[in-house]
């Protein structure tokens, strides 16, 4: 989820939703901020900081790539299939 998305303009709130939906299925949450400057993520059970994520690699990168390599996030089981 983006906590702060009714502060986000339209076109901000499409850039960053397909990397939103895919934190929460890992269970964090994303802070965009005002701008283009990029965004944090926060785990949702603990609210702890887990990375950020500039403008640009939201925009050139790929959604994986961001999460298990840039972010080094953990794969959930059920999308590994164990």
């Amino acid at each position: 989820m983006i906590l702060n998305i009714d502060n986000l303009s339209v076109s901000l709130r499409n850039a960053w939703a397909d990397l939103a939906a895919s934190l929460e299925r890992l269970g964090y949450d994303i802070k965009v901020f005002s701008g283009s400057k990029g965004a944090k993520v926060f785990a949702k059970d603990t609210g702890a900081e887990a990375g950020e994520i500039s403008a640009e690699m939201a925009a050139d990168e790929e959604i994986d790539y961001i999460l298990y390599s840039r972010l080094n996030l953990k794969r959930k089981a059920e999308e590994t299939g164990g």
